[in-house]
């Protein structure tokens, strides 16, 4: 399997969003109410993540029978866990910008840009990557279909 497609959404992401954080004066000029939009969102995101990963935690995978596809499953597992909280802590790290950006642009309006430009170009950029999330939801499902269907299989044959 080619890593291309997760490549390229990883470089989209980050295009869009350094675009987004150099260009952000003229996107928030008419868009009062955006930061709250933000924050919606990804509190919905990471609720679908924890559910995504929760899915994956409860795969029937974990049932393998040889060591060296305990192993296989072991390495995939860990490295999709990996990712799934790399992409939490992007979540997590735009609500914390929205937060501290409300908190102290009227004490320090600089540093209070610089943490909104900060969310609006990760907040970009972590809409891009969630898009593959969906697949992986509808890749765990049918991989837990087929896992059922073999086992269905392989009693009848007994």
């Amino acid at each position: 399997m080619s890593d291309w497609p997760r490549l390229i959404l990883v470089g989209g992401g980050v295009l869009i969003g350094l675009l987004v954080f150099i260009f952000k004066p003229q996107l928030l000029a008419s868009n009062a109410d955006l930061s709250e939009l933000i924050v919606t969102i990804f509190s919905v995101l990471a609720g679908f993540l924890m559910l995504t990963i929760s899915m994956i935690s409860a795969s029937q995978h974990l049932k393998l029978k040889s060591i060296l596809s305990q192993r296989q499953y072991k390495d995939v597992f860990s490295s999709r866990l990996l990712r799934y909280k790399l992409l939490f802590y992007a979540y997590l790290l735009i609500i914390f910008f929205v937060f501290y950006s409300r908190l102290v642009v009227h004490l320090w309006p600089t540093v209070g840009d610089i943490f909104s430009r900060l969310y609006l170009g990760l907040s970009a950029a972590a809409l891009i990557w969630s898009l593959g999330l969906p697949s992986i939801v509808e890749t765990i499902k049918l991989e837990e279909l087929l896992d059922g269907e073999a086992q269905r299989n392989s009693r009848r044959k007994l």
